[in-house]
């Protein structure tokens, strides 16, 4: 390794050795020996300008995971040992969790897996870097690997890497990640994008090299060495920008594509601008296009430019400037720091310590959760306060309370609604919108309600949500979880008292840790149950499931139901019934005078199933008459009434 002093030579000499042994008989799935994969990774590594410990790392980053000497697995403090203990950190935290020799349980799930990256990564950012490398030769070499699992690997790439090289303002490395990743989510849509984008690069490309040697020339004289690059936009940013202007394939025009780079010296104080001026005096500004200064207010990846449109000969063509400073950050990012930071790999990122506690106060995510989550995290948004204009940060989906919270935590508790650009009485609930002004609306006598727990974001405002539920007494988190599960009951026609004490769900509480109704409405009204949602979502998926097995044993429920003499009653309660699941096994209606009005009545039997099952079944169907438009009263039928009436609807046919 060229550069590097005896002692880092010898480590990655040592790293390369070890690394040998360990994959030693090992091959990927194209066939080649394991060992290339690790030495490219160290390749990337290295390119990026990483040290000698980072590339050691990158050499080493599978050998916990994969790795076998005289067949037994390596420790990280055996590693440790054998190279040193940052190196050994390193690569523990790129290891995924659940593949450590030690482990012991079930496999873990992606959000746990992401969860001890990032905790690893938010102490030492190259555990990210080598990361990100490992998972771009993994994904150059992706055509080796079955469709699904592709397909997997692509998703996770797109929705979870790429948006965190964007924040880490690795632009090159995002672009990356997303081309290799849409070729195996869209193969269709990205060759055909790629296609037509490639033809009108060979078009046009000679026009816009004039261009770019007008704009060269004009710098010069005006005694600027600057220097011109020229990009084309990649095929996924080309997907984005039709979804976001609402244009088509064959709407593809040169402006879309080229982006002409360019880059001034960075010892003037106002290059940038004076080279804008310059480059405006040979080619207008485009009409209707905005010039956009982020070298004042940079992007939140931290990117700083001049962003304008020119009108050329032929059409519009975006021009960006920067000076080299810029240029390097454009490109590397944080990586654009390594060589002027020793302790680069320390630096503060508040935002992964932010991702990381977003994903563990979530309960069971599935993987689209987990990318939306990265989402939100990746690009955060500015909210003022209303006066003063006091900025904060908040991730993308934040709430008027989450700014309550982050502005006055004591405060927030009585907040009642949001005063947003003007506009008063706005919901807690509602988003916040970059730029946005808000003024939280008190109340001295308000307190906060669980579903506040459903709005919040942001790890302070959840804290600061639990810490208050946690002070309430027995009885007063009971009373709070009634009212919050009442609502959330509904949904699924389901009365919350004779629910919540049911022997059916007092089994599945026993199964998911709960040992009485009691205690689960206590853990409800402190919080405890971080998605109450997901928790009451797979009771009614099993039960739905319980009810809907043919092998069951049957048991009928019947009802006898007065109503409206008018048309269409039945096929309303039968319509309420069919929704849930459940089947009519027969019904007699007739017309009956009560108390001298004329009603409709409605013997009602349903193919219920056998068991404490049934029990939920029978309050849910009363739930939906209950709410079933024209119905005034039911009872419920005896099983002697039952099978006479299945005796009599024999009879009628």
């Amino acid at each position: 390794m060229s550069g590097c002093s005896e002692p880092e030579r010898r480590l990655i000499e040592d790293a390369f050795l070890l690394a040998w042994r360990a994959h030693n008989g090992q091959f990927r799935k194209s066939g080649e020996p394991y060992i290339v994969h690790v030495m490219e990774t160290a390749k990337i590594v290295k390119r990026w300008g990483l040290g000698a410990e980072e590339v050691a790392a990158a050499v080493l980053h599978d050998v916990i995971e994969d790795g076998y000497i005289a067949g037994f697995n390596i420790t990280k403090e055996e590693l440790g040992k054998l190279i040193n203990e940052r190196v050994a950190h390193l690569v523990d935290g790129i290891t995924e969790l659940g593949k450590e020799p030690d482990y012991v349980g079930k496999k873990p799930s992606k959000e746990y897996i992401m969860r001890k990256l990032l905790s690893a990564a938010s102490l030492d950012l190259a555990v990210l870097i080598i990361k990100f490398a490992d998972r771009l030769h993994n994904m150059r070499t992706l055509a080796y690997t079955q469709s699904e699992s592709a397909k997997k690997k692509a998703a996770e790439t797109l929705y979870v890497y790429s948006q965190i090289a964007n924040i880490l303002g690795i632009w090159t490395l995002k672009r990356n990640f997303e081309d290799l990743a849409y070729k195996y989510l869209e193969p269709e849509n990205f060759y055909a994008i790629r296609e037509y984008r490639d033809a009108i690069v060979r078009e046009s490309e000679p026009r816009v090299k004039e261009i770019m040697a007008d704009i060269e020339m004009a710098l010069a004289e005006h005694g600027i060495a600057g220097r011109v690059r020229l990009e084309i936009r990649g095929v996924f940013e080309l997907c984005q920008r039709f979804e976001l202007r609402g244009k088509k394939l064959t709407d593809i025009a040169a402006d879309d594509i080229w982006r002409v780079i360019v880059i001034v010296p960075n010892e003037k104080k106002y290059g940038c601008y004076l080279a804008m001026g310059i480059i405006h005096g040979v080619y207008h500004p485009a009409q209707n296009q905005k010039i956009e200064d982020h070298v004042n207010e940079a992007c939140p990846n931290g990117h700083r430019f001049l962003h304008t449109y020119v009108q050329g000969p032929g059409g519009q063509l975006l021009v960006q400037i920067r000076d080299t400073v810029m240029y390097r950050e454009y490109h590397g990012g944080v990586l654009a720091g390594v060589g002027k930071n020793r302790d680069w790999h320390g630096l503060n990122r508040r935002w992964l310590e932010a991702l990381r506690k977003h994903l563990e106060s979530e309960y069971s995510l599935s993987d689209e959760d987990l990318y939306t989550i990265v989402a939100a995290e990746s690009v955060p948004i500015t909210a003022y306060t209303p006066n003063r204009g006091r900025p904060f940060q908040f991730p993308r989906g934040a709430t008027a309370l989450d700014f309550a919270f982050k502005l006055r935590p004591e405060g927030a508790l009585r907040a009642v609604s949001a005063k947003i650009n003007g506009h008063t009485g706005r919901p807690l609930s509602d988003p916040l919108k970059d730029g946005d002004r808000v003024y939280i609306e008190t109340d001295q006598k308000a307190k906060p309600d669980l579903k506040w727990l459903e709005h919040v974001r942001t790890p302070e405002a959840r804290v600061s949500l639990e810490k208050y539920f946690n002070s309430l007494s027995d009885i007063q988190a009971r009373d709070l979880a009634i009212n919050y599960l009442k609502a959330k009951l509904l949904e699924s026609f389901l009365p919350i008292k004779a629910f919540i004490s049911s022997k059916y769900f007092g089994d599945y509480l026993a199964r998911h840790g709960h040992e009485t109704w009691m205690g689960f409405l206590t853990a409800v009204g402190r919080g405890k149950i971080r998605r109450v949602d997901r928790f009451l979502g797979g009771f009614m998926e099993e039960y739905y499931a319980t009810i809907g097995d043919q092998h069951r044993a049957r048991a009928p429920i019947g009802f006898k139901i007065v109503g409206k003499d008018e048309p269409g009653l039945m096929g309303s309660i039968a319509g309420g019934i069919a929704a849930h699941g459940m089947n009519i096994s027969f019904c007699l209606s007739y017309s009956q005078k009560i108390d001298g009005v004329s009603r409709g009545v409605v013997n009602l039997v349903v193919e219920g199933t056998a068991g404490d099952v049934g029990e939920i079944e029978n309050m849910q169907i009363a739930t939906i008459l209950r709410f079933t438009d024209g119905v005034t009263n039911f009872t419920p039928l005896s099983k002697e009434n039952i099978t006479n009436l299945a005796v009599l609807k024999r009879s009628n046919l």
